[in-house]
């Protein structure tokens, strides 16, 4: 509300009133139902806020937007994959956004993982899109400097870490949409409520481990479910989350979830640099510092037995030996009940 007054016994003129409107919206987006822009109501901030519609990243590059674990055409109205639970929805295209109903309903991923690894994974993500537009304001900041004048050694220092921290986050969402998409299952446990053969859990860690028990899942612990927004958390959980993605991929093996993990026998596709790769994840969360590789072994003196090289499905003799077999499904279980620990090739888990 805006108002003038003359609290005198004389008339006052207000012949040159003039008002300024700072502006207070400094974006405004809206949309049509699935998500579609309407452009001449739109009013641009400065930067562009990229989180946009359901609270989601656009990818302007494409001119869809990042769901998480698919991506999706507003245009259209249609995911660009097949959902994994198409099944379950048989009277709708495997490409169907929110049963066809945006209205009603909102697809929040796209797609799931276990409801416990569901809320970790959907915690994280807010986590990573958070800092990524703490990171794109630092460099849109940096930018706009760079075009007045060059930028000191400190300035072009931070915008580097700050690029490569973008960078980082945005594999972070890669390797989540990668899991959600395999058919292999993945959950989070509550160590609290949990016990393992393996022996008591550390206070302050995470484990992942495979259940050739029946079930079939690779196990995340994690200890005290209940603070999803404590960066301890966080650093810890997208330390074993990569050891997910890496077991995945065929780059790490996992031990069995009723047996010790610590099988100083065998060292099967485990190494340092599996375990380096994942601490600097758990860094962009607050994590312990590794500057290079020698830095794994002074973590934990179990680090010392795994090989200071990398070894994968694709450069293990044996591994490669067993997939040149005829009969190469029976060739890789036996290697698994050899090693004693279970290990991924083209997208097929083999364990004991």
């Amino acid at each position: 509300m805006v108002y003038v007054a003359n609290e005198s016994p004389t008339d006052v003129y207000f012949d040159d009133l003039s008002l300024k409107h700072e502006r207070l919206v400094w974006q405004e987006n809206n949309y049509y139902p699935f998500g579609m822009a309407i452009a001449p109501l739109d009013k641009k901030g400065e930067p562009d806020h990229r989180f946009k519609y359901t609270g989601k990243e656009e990818e302007k590059e494409w001119a869809v937007t990042d769901f998480g674990w698919r991506r999706f055409d507003h245009q259209l109205g249609r995911w660009h994959a097949v959902d994994k639970l198409a099944e379950q929805y048989i009277t709708f295209s495997p490409y169907h956004y929110g049963a066809n109903n945006p209205i009603v309903n909102v697809d929040v991923d796209g797609n799931r993982f276990t409801d416990a690894a569901q809320e970790w994974v959907d915690a994280l993500l807010a986590k990573v899109h958070q800092k990524k537009e703490q990171a794109n304001t630092t460099i849109s900041s940096l930018n706009k400097i760079g075009e007045e004048r060059e930028l000191t050694k400190k300035e072009s220092k931070v915008l580097r870490k700050a690029t490569q921290q973008v960078n980082d986050l945005d594999d972070v969402i890669d390797e989540v949409r990668d899991l959600l998409e395999s058919n292999q299952l993945y959950d989070v446990i509550d160590k609290k409520n949990s016990t393992n053969s393996s022996g008591k859990f550390p206070k302050e860690s995470g484990e992942a481990f495979y259940d050739n028990q029946g079930t079939g899942t690779v196990k995340i612990y994690m200890n005290r479910n209940s603070i999803l927004d404590n960066d301890r958390n966080f650093n810890i959980f997208s330390h074993e989350l990569h050891h997910a993605y890496q077991f995945e991929i065929g780059r790490m093996s996992l031990p069995y979830d009723n047996e010790p993990k610590w099988n100083k026998k065998f060292s099967f596709l485990h190494d340092q640099y599996d375990e380096f790769d994942a601490y600097r994840r758990g860094m962009l969360f607050g994590g312990q510092t590794v500057k290079n590789i020698s830095d794994v072994a002074k973590i934990f003196n179990g680090y010392t037995e795994l090989p200071n090289t990398q070894v994968t499905i694709h450069n293990h003799n044996r591994v490669q030996a067993a997939i040149s077999n005829a009969l190469s499904d029976n060739a890789l279980t036996r290697l698994a009940k050899t090693y004693n620990y279970a290990f991924r090739v083209n997208n097929t888990t083999y364990s004991k």
